[in-house]
């Protein structure tokens, strides 16, 4: 079963706690802290700074809080497409 994710909520936490205008780790280091996912943190940011899903993806994916977390991702998408054989 699928549960909500109520980006509002996070949103509100963030503007509380963190106002006005700071960095990407900053924002991303409280959604983390939040236990967002890195997909419901690309959510969260892209509201934040007004950004199209594509560049926040970008941003969020290429920042280090979320570094270690991507890197392990990629390395098993490539181990998975090394792996599926096609007839």
């Amino acid at each position: 079963m699928a549960t909500m994710f109520y980006s509002d909520k996070y949103l509100a936490l963030l503007g509380e706690a963190i106002p006005g205008e700071v960095d990407t780790d900053e924002i991303l280091m409280f959604l983390k802290g939040q236990g967002l996912s890195i997909i419901q943190s690309t959510i969260v940011y892209a509201r934040r700074r007004g950004l199209s899903m594509s560049d926040a993806k970008e941003a969020v994916v290429e920042n280090d809080v979320w570094g270690g977390i991507v890197a392990e991702h990629s390395s098993f998408h490539d181990e998975l497409e090394g792996g599926v054989e096609v007839d």
